[in-house]
């Protein structure tokens, strides 16, 4: 899609070269779907910095990102994670952080180099019969997707009733 090249091969992304007749599936399946592309989610790049400011913060959720990402920025503090699920679960609580387009989106099930690879466009093309318009994500708003992460992430977690 639009500025994304691949995470697994020069095109395609991972979860989408590992089944595209899948991916397919559910792409032409009607459902809505808001789509997340790798162009998008490499505007959200999780550093140590927002790790520091998070784990600062003694919660059960931010002992969690402590256990799981810690020893990965101890080993190289100057990484990057890229927030991709994330980003799926914050458009849900604030899609106004994410700009879209409507388009049509289909993946290339067929082997070849462009197995796994996304394909969209305003309009469908030939031989893209069966294709569905979705929404896709072409940009976000870092600073405020970041700041409502980490205010989600470092809230207190309520005590279970009985």
């Amino acid at each position: 899609l639009p500025d994304g090249a691949g995470n697994h091969t020069p095109n395609a992304e991972f979860n989408f070269y590992v089944d595209p007749e899948a991916a397919r599936i559910v792409l032409r399946s009607g459902i809505p779907i808001l789509l997340s592309p790798l162009n998008v989610s490499r505007k959200a790049r999780f550093t140590k910095e927002w790790y520091d400011r998070i784990v600062a913060v003694d919660t059960p959720v931010t002992r969690l990102i402590k256990e799981r990402l810690g020893p990965g920025f101890a080993k190289a503090p100057d990484r990057a994670g890229l927030m991709y699920d994330q980003i799926a679960a914050v458009a849900l609580i604030d899609p106004t952080l994410m700009k879209t387009v409507e388009w049509f989106v289909d993946v290339d099930a067929n082997p070849g180099p462009s197995y796994g690879t996304s394909v969209g466009a305003p309009q469908p093309w030939p031989g893209g019969e069966g294709v569905k318009k979705m929404q896709v994500q072409t940009d976000l708003d870092f600073d405020r997707f970041i700041k409502l992460y980490v205010e989600r992430v470092t809230r207190p977690v309520p005590a279970p009733t009985r």
